[in-house]
């Protein structure tokens, strides 16, 4: 009333354990007061701020990759990790930036539409690669505490480039240990040495990605 001017705020009101936000307007006949219960919001608030305190524990420490909490509007709360290819200062300068702004433009759409499921409930993944790196992307909700409303989203990328690489190579030594296996007991039952021999180059031509022809040729002249 004194300035006239208009005036918005939020207080708690105890004696109904309610929080509420209040619009003040003055006019040449009085004040208008306007009051909207935001009690609930309050509430998702403060139970996403736990879940940021919490997050920020882990995120600092999580191995190999990085960890986000989102908000919906695709907004990071809290980023961090462990890689090596991005400095914490800069991690920090993410927060509040679109999900956007911080992956690479060629993963940019898949990313925010897995963040939109886990903002729709559903948890998801992919596996993508980023230059000469291999990446495993992961997200899921932030539900309230009853479990009915979700209040963000967690989002988790690691490099398993070394894994896929060992595992890839393990798979490699499995199919040559199974084709050797079967070209021994695919021996037994040849007497023709030319038709055997022809077998074995498309085995092993199959089981090493080497040039069929090449193997043909390796096994005219070891005759």
């Amino acid at each position: 009333l004194d300035t006239q001017e208009s005036v918005t705020f939020e207080e708690y009101f105890a004696p109904m354990d309610r929080w509420f936000e209040v619009a003040a307007y003055p006019d040449e006949n009085g004040l208008s007061v306007y009051f909207r219960d935001v009690t609930e919001r309050k509430d998702h608030e403060r139970q996403l701020e736990e879940s940021r305190r919490r997050l920020r524990t882990i995120v600092d420490h999580f191995p190999n990759g990085a960890i986000a909490l989102v908000d919906k509007d695709l907004r990071y709360i809290t980023f961090g990790g462990t890689t090596v290819e991005q400095e914490a200062s800069a991690y920090d300068e993410l927060e509040g930036c679109h999900v956007r702004e911080s992956v690479p433009s060629e993963l940019a759409d898949r990313v925010v539409t897995h963040y939109r499921n886990a903002l729709d409930g559903e948890v998801s993944s992919f596996e993508a690669t980023v230059g000469t790196r291999t990446y495993e992307f992961r997200t899921l909700p932030v539900r309230d505490r009853d479990g009915d409303d979700v209040l963000a989203a967690i989002g988790m990328s690691q490099d398993v480039t070394e894994q896929r690489i060992r595992q890839r190579e393990l798979e490699q030594r499995i199919r040559q240990q199974e084709a050797v296996a079967d070209l021994s007991q695919h021996a037994l039952g040849h007497a023709d040495i030319d038709t055997l021999l022809s077998d074995a180059a498309a085995r092993v031509a199959s089981t090493l990605g080497t040039d069929y022809c090449r193997v043909l040729e390796l096994d005219s002249s070891a005759r």
